[in-house]
């Protein structure tokens, strides 16, 4: 099995509708997302990077393709105008960017495996990530339900979710509601992917009341076939929900300089 060496980062730098994100700013967004790529570009051993953005930014990442190449690597960009269709949802709009990516990629090869991050974060441990997964095809972290929800004062609540759910989920026991895998970071085999996970995102019906989001049927849709990751991700970065630090961390000066470099 070959090492993976193909990152895929999703990226959304002008949000066509904003109600479910908290950083709105595109030059903001747009810095975050420079940020993150010039960390994957210097501080990793991924030798190929695939970004995908969905509001179909003018941005020229001429620089920023130079920059890739003077450290050996390659970094493909690809633009298209898909966010105005994501459903109010990012997972759904996340995954119009992967069926884009899977459809006009250059640099995705048809077999072996690839990461996938979300944009504007890096993962800080993943070279040692990395290490412990290479005989892995598919590795996610697991979300299991949590029993404390089941308390009675929940029980007219998590009633009507365990039915909203029989629709996607089928007659499961009612803790299943809860267990999801998270998407923002995870890896796959390419094939495994395209067959099985490609199109998974056309379940996100974007609700917050009864939710069912890709990260649900991702988890449907993986069955036993995934590995639970072993070391948690470090993530550096800010979450796009609510703006806040994700694990306390931003990207260090030496990245904001270099990043600020690229775009004056």
């Amino acid at each position: 099995m070959s090492i993976p060496e193909v990152l895929i980062m999703t990226g959304t730098i002008s949000p066509f509708n904003s109600s479910f994100v908290a950083i709105k700013d595109p030059k903001e967004r747009l810095f975050q997302y420079l940020c993150s790529l010039v960390s994957w570009i210097k501080l990793t051993s991924v030798e190929t990077i695939i970004f995908c953005e969905n509001s179909n930014t003018s941005y020229d990442f001429k620089k920023l393709i130079e920059f890739a190449e003077s450290q050996g690597k390659k970094l493909e960009i690809l633009v298209f105008d898909g966010n105005h269709i994501s459903r109010n949802s990012k997972g759904f709009g996340e995954g119009l960017i992967m069926e884009y990516v899977f459809q006009n990629s250059k640099f995705l090869m048809p077999s072996g495996s690839f990461y996938k991050i979300t944009g504007r974060v890096f993962v800080e441990n993943f070279e040692s990530i990395k290490e412990k997964h290479t005989q892995f095809d598919n590795v996610f972290v697991k979300i299991d339900g949590d029993k404390r929800w089941w308390h009675p004062r929940h029980v007219a609540r998590n009633y009507k979710m365990y039915l909203f759910s029989l629709k996607n989920r089928g007659f499961k026991n009612p803790l299943y509601i809860y267990n999801y895998v998270l998407t923002n970071f995870y890896k796959s085999d390419i094939e495994f992917f395209k067959n099985n996970l490609l199109y998974s995102y056309k379940k996100d019906d974007g609700s917050r009341l009864y939710p069912y989001w890709l990260e649900h049927a991702y988890c449907d849709d993986l069955g036993n076939n995934f590995q639970v990751m072993l070391e948690e991700p470090r993530i550096i970065g800010r979450s796009g929900s609510d703006g806040a630090l994700i694990s306390g961390l931003d990207y260090d000066d030496t990245i904001k300089d270099m990043t600020q470099d690229l775009i004056t």
